[in-house]
C-alpha cells in the first residue's frame, strides 16, 4: 500500500511538472507548480495551500523541499558532492545530515578492510542503505583518505572500495588513493645512499 501511495505520488508529481512547463510557470521540467507557487510567494500560492489545505498544511512549502530534495538526489547519485553554502535554510535541511557523513569519515579505514562488516552495517533496512550512500557521494574522500594508513590504501588499489555505490564514486576514491600514494612517495625523504653523517660517500 505504501509503494502505491509513493507511485500515485509520483505520478502527481510529473503531471504537475508537464502542466507547470507547458503552461511556461515553471522555470525546469523539474520543477512542480506547487514548488514555483512557493518560490514565487504570491497569490498562486495562497490558493493552492487553501485547495489543499483539507488534506495537509503547507503543500507548497513541502512540495518546494521535495523538489529540492530530487534535484539533490539527482546530484548525488551522478557522483558529485553538495557543499551547504549561502542560500534558504530549507535547502541547507534538504541536504546530508552531519553525523552520518562523521561516520563514514571515522569507520571508512576499518570497513575497507573488514568488507563484511560493513555490509552487515548498510543492509539492516533499505533506508539505512540509502542513507549511506548518500552520504558517501557527499563525503570528502579526498581529505578521508589522506588520513588512511599504506596498507588501506594498498588494500584499495588491489580490491577497489567497499563504498562503490556506483562507478563515478568508485572511480574518484580510487583516484583519491593514487593521488596520495603519490603525495606520500613524494615527500618521503631520499635515502642516504650510502653517506655517512659528515655526508662522504663510504
Amino acid at each position: 500500500m505504501k509503494d502505491l501511495w509513493k507511485y500515485i505520488v509520483s505520478v502527481g508529481d510529473a503531471t504537475s511538472q508537464l502542466v507547470g512547463r507547458l503552461l511556461t510557470y515553471t522555470n525546469t521540467p523539474n520543477e512542480s507548480i506547487s514548488g514555483a507557487a512557493y518560490r514565487r510567494d504570491g497569490a498562486v500560492k495562497k490558493v493552492i495551500d487553501w485547495v489543499f489545505s483539507p488534506l495537509e498544511r503547507n503543500h507548497t512549502k513541502k512540495a518546494y523541499l521535495a523538489d529540492l530534495a530530487r534535484a539533490i538526489n539527482t546530484v548525488v547519485e551522478a557522483g558529485m558532492r553538495v557543499e551547504k553554502g549561502e542560500g534558504p535554510p530549507e535547502a541547507a535541511k534538504a541536504t546530508l545530515a552531519d553525523p552520518l557523513d562523521h561516520r563514514i569519515s571515522e569507520t571508512a579505514p576499518f570497513y575497507e578492510m573488514h568488507w563484511s562488516e560493513f555490509e552487515k552495517d548498510i543492509t539492516n533496512n533499505r533506508s539505512h542503505l540509502d542513507d549511506w550512500r548518500h552520504a558517501a557521494q557527499q563525503a570528502d574522500w579526498e581529505a578521508i583518505v589522506a588520513t588512511y594508513p599504506d596498507e588501506v590504501l594498498r588494500h584499495i588499489e588491489l580490491n577497489g572500495t567497499v563504498f562503490a555505490f556506483s562507478k563515478a564514486l568508485a572511480k574518484r576514491i580510487r583516484d583519491a588513493v593514487v593521488q596520495e600514494k603519490t603525495r606520500r612517495n613524494t615527500a618521503a625523504p631520499p635515502s642516504g645512499h650510502g653517506m655517512n653523517e659528515q655526508g662522504a660517500q663510504e
